[in-house]
């Protein structure tokens, strides 16, 4: 077999391999202002139905240390959302600076949104 045919059936194999994989949703929501357990209690919520959607969570929540000020925060959560294949959102993402800001990078950089009708 030449090596193109080799890098073909390689490539084939990968992506193969990729689409099989769970994909990771990024959970949009907001954080600043509310209590902590409300907080703890619906990213819980998103992450149970992302992971029976066959998908892997990831939630900002689970990388910001709590306490953390704004800027610390979004400087954690902008590269975490930006190595997931796709995002949701919570709540509506125009009532939270840091959800408009990730929403907004989102879309720039083509990341798609994937709607869950629990949430």
């Amino acid at each position: 077999m030449d090596k193109a045919a080799q890098r073909h059936i390689h490539f084939r194999l990968e992506r193969i391999f990729k689409s099989s994989m769970k994909k990771r949703v990024y959970i949009i929501a907001k954080v600043t202002g509310l209590p902590i357990s409300e907080v703890m209690e619906k990213y819980e919520k998103a992450k149970s139905i992302i992971r029976e959607s066959g998908h892997y969570p990831v939630s900002p929540v689970d990388h910001v240390p709590q306490g953390s000020d704004w800027v610390t925060a979004m400087r954690i959560c902008i590269p975490l959302m930006l190595s997931c294949d796709y995002i949701t959102a919570i709540d509506d993402v125009n009532t939270t600076a840091g959800g408009l800001v990730e929403y907004t990078i989102a879309g720039w950089l083509k990341i798609p949104r994937l709607y869950f009708s629990s949430l």
